[in-house]
């Protein structure tokens, strides 16, 4: 979670989105601003990317409402 903190707050976009799929991999409770924020930092064009975060959204319980669905 502090290497998610991290990118979000140098504004590491892509690493942050990486970050947040490792959080949630490994089942660590995601704090809601951190899924706004790596929601609207997901790059629209990298396909294996959103679908690494949507499996692993999938599989985490801590994941609000139907955060991956609401920008696919």
């Amino acid at each position: 979670m502090a290497l998610l903190e991290r990118s979000i707050r140098f504004r590491h976009r892509r690493l942050a989105v990486l970050r947040l799929c490792d959080a949630m991999e490994s089942g660590a409770p995601v704090p809601e601003a951190q899924w706004r924020y790596c929601l609207e930092a997901m790059p629209s064009d990298d396909l294996a990317l959103r679908a690494r975060l949507e499996r692993a959204a999938r599989r985490n319980a801590s994941v609000p409402g139907d955060a991956v669905s609401r920008r696919s």
